[in-house]
């Protein structure tokens, strides 16, 4: 690209229906549905699951969720995995089906003492 050239990053989606301030989002495409997945939650508690630009899934979950992963199709676990962590101490692990707009939980790891701020996963060797 030259430097004369312009590039034009308006929106594309707008995820809107929150009714406090989002705290944290991820976004991920889906081969399986040709549909651009989101998640995000904020100060009301409430996470929102979105297929393109439209609310297909509320959820209150009674506690501030600090951090958002989306994995399509891990070596392990099929489908979408999302994993939160937040002010409830967890580590939570599920499956969400874009679907029936379902979600599955699978695991919540315990043993934090306090707020949990961020998570990664990692993969080494395909596992």
């Amino acid at each position: 690209m030259t430097a004369d050239e312009s590039v034009d990053y308006g929106a594309k989606l707008v995820l809107a229906g929150h009714t406090d301030s989002v705290i944290v989002a991820d976004s991920v495409w889906d081969n399986n549905t040709t549909s651009f997945i989101s998640i995000s939650s904020c100060n009301d508690k409430v996470v929102r699951y979105w297929k393109n630009d439209s609310l297909v899934l509320s959820k209150d979950v009674k506690s501030f969720i600090f951090d958002i992963k989306i994995y399509a199709n891990l070596t392990l676990i099929p489908g979408l995995v999302i994993i939160t962590t937040g002010s409830n101490e967890l580590v939570t692990i599920q499956r969400f089906n874009v679907t029936n707009s379902t979600v599955e939980s699978l695991i919540s790891l315990k043993g934090h003492g306090d707020w949990i701020k961020t998570i990664d996963l990692c993969q080494f060797g395909g596992k």
